[in-house]
């Protein structure tokens, strides 16, 4: 839905929030990765365009926020998460929408795996 709604204002903003991450990364700030993220995916959303889509997402979104942000990337899925927000730029910014939609689905599901794996060593689970 994004790739064919997006403007070339929000490739621009989607483009600096990942030079954002890509310096606080290299700085090994990663605690700062994660509002760096956030509002990169909050900015896909709102290129949407559709406030139905963008409140339910929010409305999740919240649910999980405690938890989230507990949880710092490691490096390597910081980096990782990197490269996917480039791909996931180009995709946006090509229009293709078929691509963008398949970059996300696997950028989100490692960053849940990795998410699940932390709470289960961390909390006993």
């Amino acid at each position: 839905m994004a790739a064919k709604k997006i403007k070339e204002k929000d490739i621009l903003l989607l483009n600096s929030l990942t030079a954002n991450m890509e310096s606080v990364i290299e700085g090994k700030e990663y605690k700062k990765v994660y509002a760096i993220n956030k509002e990169f995916h909050m900015e896909i959303y709102r290129a949407c365009n559709n406030p139905f889509l963008l409140k339910l997402i929010v409305g999740l979104w919240d649910k999980v926020e405690r938890t989230r942000s507990e949880f710092v990337l490691s490096p390597d899925l910081a980096k990782k998460s990197l490269v996917d927000h480039k791909n996931i730029i180009q995709a946006l910014g090509g229009k293709n929408g078929v691509l963008a939609a398949t970059l996300l689905r696997k950028h989100i599901r490692r960053y849940f795996l990795a998410l699940v794996k932390y709470l289960k060593s961390s909390k006993g689970m």
